[in-house]
């Protein structure tokens, strides 16, 4: 072999070994483009524990046979993501953040754009504080005075306070609309300026005294309350019931 040709020879075989040995050096890959059938994620502690995986898959529902891709992580950390249709590219949901002007922290507020949600409950929070549930929307069973028939469960939404410590401020059941009647145990009509209830239809209770001698309930009555004044279906002895009082407690002293 000439000298000229150790001159080209050389380098070349050099330039190659390096080429090889250098992702085992340092242990790591640079490349435009890599183009490969599946990619995972291994756990460094043990090569056999897949932590993310891409790659594609077979769906017998589509009728071309085409596979689709698939992305099996455990997290995902992104300032948006996107479900498009695979035939038309068109956009089906977004998930992603956009700003509020109406939040005074000027902190971005996540969202989510999506014809249809299939779950078991939705809480709407307080955007400034997170922890606090103001709206919750979920089921509850329904309660059957026979325990061997199956339990129903219906609708409910439940309206919080500014504060959580304030507790349940109303609920709303879908078995309180039946057959167009609304079922609830109070109804308030209040001013429209000052929010004062100016009708109330509520049923009280109607004491009397028993044998004994004690008091109990007797019965429940329904009641109007008008600018304060109650208007019921009948007089009420006032030695042998106590009227309830809006604001008042039910129970006896």
């Amino acid at each position: 072999m000439s000298e000229r040709e150790r001159w080209i020879v050389y380098p070349l075989l050099f330039f190659a070994l390096g080429a090889a040995v250098r992702d085992k050096l340092f242990q790591r890959v640079q490349a435009k483009e890599i183009h490969c059938e599946s990619l995972k994620v291994i756990d460094p502690r043990d090569s056999n524990r897949v932590l993310a995986q891409l790659g594609s898959k077979s769906d017998p529902q589509i009728l071309s046979g085409q596979p689709l891709a698939f992305l099996q992580v455990g997290e995902v950390l992104c300032d948006g993501m996107s479900i498009v249709d695979r035939d038309s590219n068109r956009v089906l949901a977004q998930l992603g953040t956009r700003s509020n002007p109406q939040i005074l922290s000027g902190q971005p507020l996540a969202f989510l754009h999506v014809s249809e949600i299939l779950c078991d409950g939705v809480s709407i929070v307080d955007g400034e504080n997170s922890s606090n549930v103001m709206i919750r929307m979920s089921t509850a069973p329904v309660p059957s005075p026979n325990p061997d028939l199956p339990v129903n469960r219906v609708g409910t939404i439940v309206l919080r306070g500014d504060d959580a410590e304030q507790g349940q401020v109303s609920e709303l059941r879908a078995d309180q609309f039946i057959s167009g009647r609304v079922v609830t145990n109070q109804v308030f009509v209040v001013d429209p300026v000052n929010r004062y209830p100016r009708l109330i239809a509520m049923t009280q209770p109607v004491h009397g005294v028993d044998a004994d001698g004690s008091v109990s309930v007797l019965n429940y009555e329904g009641v109007l309350y008008l600018n304060n004044r109650a208007i019921t279906s009948r007089p009420i002895s006032p030695t042998n019931s106590q009227p309830v009082q809006p604001g008042e407690s039910s129970r006896p002293e």
